[in-house]
């Protein structure tokens, strides 16, 4: 198909040989763009659709990994206090162990 810039430009005012003539040459032009429109539209709808997709897509996985990144913080926030948690019992458990010890030395004493 022609691009409106690959047709030759309207002859001069003279050089029709009839009204009938250069109303069928700017009719033919009339169509040619509006055809070149439409399949331009057309491309364009094809287009945004598949862009919009890709966004969703994107937006999708970025929420995604949002989420992971969310459960992540959650279980490094678990494993620091994990150890502070755990070692409380062991703590008093030792603590406790130390005071028996040192009493039953005591009492040999």
């Amino acid at each position: 198909m022609p691009m409106a810039e690959d047709a030759p430009s309207s002859p001069a005012r003279g050089e029709w040989g009839s009204v009938g003539e250069e109303l069928a040459y700017y009719k033919t032009q009339y169509e040619s763009l509006e055809v070149e429109l439409q399949e331009f539209q057309l491309s364009s709808k094809e287009l945004e659709a598949e862009l919009e997709k890709d966004i969703e897509e994107s937006e999708k996985r970025e929420r995604k990994l949002k989420e992971k990144v969310e459960g992540l913080g959650f279980e490094v926030e678990e494993w620091k206090v994990r150890p502070a948690r755990d070692g409380k019992p062991r703590r008093k458990f030792t603590q406790g162990l130390t005071l028996r010890a040192d009493q039953v030395q005591a009492e040999q004493v």
